[in-house]
């Protein structure tokens, strides 16, 4: 019989997954991974890491200007603004609602 691991396990893999250098890292995958280790963490009560990917995930958005449009790189196609819209506003929200 397979024994199934604990959810702890998958989350340490995706933690260790990520790119040690954020500067170097894909900008809306990053963000999706800090995004999904948040929900994660806040799943499994793992508050100290929810907020570490939370403020993460914030700091992200704010440094890169992804909070306005304006600054998003060019040219974009409708679905990858929606994407982005999604990933940048959408996700906070959510994630905010949960935590509240």
């Amino acid at each position: 019989m397979l024994s199934e691991p604990a959810s702890d396990v998958f989350f340490a893999a995706a933690e260790s997954a990520l790119p040690k250098d954020t500067a170097a890292a894909e900008e809306l995958d990053y963000l999706r991974a800090c995004a999904f280790l948040t929900l994660a963490a806040l799943q499994n009560s793992q508050v100290t890491k929810m907020h570490y990917y939370l403020g993460y995930y914030g700091m992200l958005i704010k440094c890169r200007m992804l909070h306005d449009e304006k600054y998003w790189s060019s040219p974009l196609t409708v679905i990858q603004k929606e994407e982005r819209r999604r990933l940048v506003c959408y996700s906070t929200y959510f994630v905010r609602l949960c935590i509240d």
